[in-house]
């Protein structure tokens, strides 16, 4: 059953690219990525809470849904957000620390299993941390000069 479940999360993942690319030509790119944080919150959620089996997979289906864009949203917010000759540096930061994140999860979710003995206490962890992210998306200053949006300079 974890084999259908992963292979379900990895075929929602695809789909979840698909609409991103069809959503980001009529929502903001903040929107877009506030909404699939929530998606993933959900589905983290779901697979905290869930002892249904079928519940699980609509969890790991939301979560696939979601993660298949953490990928694809940091170059295109870096694009829109800051100047073209700043966006690589910023993607080149943000993905750096993605990467330190995703390299040490694994660890911190072990490491709160064997203290808890499940794996609930780290999944509500991790979507406090989407929530988290979804809130600082969202809370992006708007930068205007002149009635239009200028992009900041990167440090």
């Amino acid at each position: 059953m974890a084999s259908y479940a992963l292979s379900l999360a990895a075929i929602s993942a695809i789909l979840g690219r698909f609409l991103l690319a069809a959503g980001v030509a009529v929502i903001p790119l903040r929107v877009a990525a506030v909404v699939n944080f929530a998606v993933q919150i959900i589905g983290l959620l779901l697979m905290a809470f869930a002892s249904d089996p079928l519940l699980l997979f609509c969890a790991c289906f939301l979560f696939g849904l979601a993660v298949g864009n953490i990928v694809t949203l940091p170059p295109l917010i870096a694009q829109s957000e800051f100047r073209a000759v700043d966006a690589g540096r910023v993607l080149a930061l943000s993905t750096g620390i993605s990467q330190g994140f995703f390299a040490f999860s694994p660890v911190v979710f072990g490491m709160a299993y064997d203290h808890f003995g499940t794996y609930m206490p780290g999944l509500v962890a991790a979507a406090f941390v989407q929530a988290l992210a979804a809130t600082i998306i969202f809370a992006g200053r708007e930068r205007t000069f002149a009635g239009r949006v200028t992009p900041p300079r990167c440090p």
